[in-house]
């Protein structure tokens, strides 16, 4: 259902999408109540060629819904893919790592002993999520929690 709604512009899934994760994030929170302590969400950002070649970017799509019910702002712009990478799923799971690393940027102003949400459509390997993760506590945020739609 998420590579059809991605790749094939099948967007009347992202409802149920969006439900999905919704109903992650509050079973999450019944056994964490820690993470209903994070003032915004940030989405995995895409490069922007693959924004304009996509259209939307899926993990801020998908986050909608959360964002409204528990009344998070989604921080689109406090994480952003600086570098180009080829699609994780493109390679093997030694390459991903590697691959991903340095592609992305933080800003400090915002991030700034905040506590964060990332909010991703799939994990396969976790690289993207932890580099994500990794250079958001660097830029200072305080906690950051994840939260993904899917495992691969």
């Amino acid at each position: 259902m998420i590579l059809a709604y991605k790749f094939q512009q099948r967007l009347g899934l992202g409802r149920r999408l969006m439900e999905c994760l919704l109903e992650a994030f509050e079973r999450g929170a019944a056994a964490f109540p820690e993470i209903e302590a994070c003032e915004g969400i940030v989405p995995v950002p895409l490069h922007p060629r693959r924004l304009l070649w996509r259209g939307f970017n899926q993990s801020r799509e998908i986050a909608r819904l959360l964002s409204a019910r528990h009344k998070l702002p989604i921080w689109q712009d406090a994480l952003t893919r600086v570098r180009r990478t080829v699609p994780q799923m493109t390679l093997a799971r030694e390459a991903r790592a590697e691959s991903i690393r340095g592609a992305f940027a933080a800003d400090k102003k915002r991030l700034a002993g905040r506590s964060v949400l990332l909010v991703d459509d799939i994990m396969t390997t976790g690289a993207t999520i932890e580099e994500c993760a990794q250079v958001l506590l660097r830029a200072g945020a305080l906690r950051v929690d994840v939260l993904v739609l899917a495992r691969a």
